[in-house]
């Protein structure tokens, strides 16, 4: 089972190298998150985007929130997160996101499915003030289904797939992500994570497909 599960991931990422062109991406990111209480705890997030064939950096994203335990199965969270983003120009544009996090645990042997569901508002500009605004903001609700596989004490690999649907006046998905990926647990602290991702935009005149390479780092404390 563990080698059926580890060809799923591995031969998807073989099939589509050869088509990883102008839409060829890598991120890099570090996640640290701290224990407050048993049920509350505290997070940032640092990540960067290089595009173009890994030529260009086309984003930086600084994120920070709070996280709710509720019970083993349930917790929340909400974040803000601040980006600087690459346009057509060659310079930068600023984006702001506000979301908010509900997911769902459940582990079954060796197996663990987690569900998350997130509700998000875009934001363009420094302010969030509409009148500061150069594009009204943008909400979405982003629907991620996750199924992980343990290897052993101290890695697993998983397959997971977002839907990024748009609300206000448009209500239909934009973009579909298919996501497999291994994690290894150093210690209680540390752990890093390598993903591979297709990012396939539909309800689009001319849709995008992104192929994304990206490597995590993740310290607790």
């Amino acid at each position: 089972m563990k080698k059926i599960l580890l060809y799923l991931i591995v031969m998807p990422l073989c099939l589509n190298v050869h088509a990883q062109q102008s839409d060829a991406v890598f991120t890099s990111g570090i996640s640290v998150e701290k224990k407050i209480t048993r049920t509350w705890s505290a997070s940032t997030f640092i990540q960067s985007g290089f595009n173009e064939n890994y030529s260009e950096l086309g984003y930086l994203l600084i994120d920070g929130g709070l996280g709710l335990r509720l019970n083993r199965e349930w917790s929340l969270e909400g974040h803000y997160r601040y980006g600087s983003v690459r346009n057509v120009a060659n310079s930068y544009d600023t984006r702001q996101y506000i979301y908010g996090d509900v997911q769902y645990v459940k582990g079954i042997g060796d197996f663990t499915l987690i569900a998350r569901s997130r509700y998000m508002v875009k934001t363009y500009g420094l302010y969030i003030s509409d009148e500061n605004q150069y594009r009204d903001n943008k909400h979405f609700l982003r629907n991620r289904i996750q199924l992980k596989y343990d290897l052993g004490p101290y890695s697993d690999i998983f397959l997971a797939t977002e839907q990024v649907y748009r609300l206000d006046d448009h209500n239909e998905s934009e973009q579909f992500r298919f996501s497999g990926g291994y994690n290894y647990t150093f210690n209680v602290h540390h752990r890093i994570q390598l993903q591979y991702t297709v990012a396939q935009q539909v309800n689009k005149k001319a849709p995008d497909t992104d192929y994304i390479t990206g490597v995590t780092y993740y310290f607790k404390f």
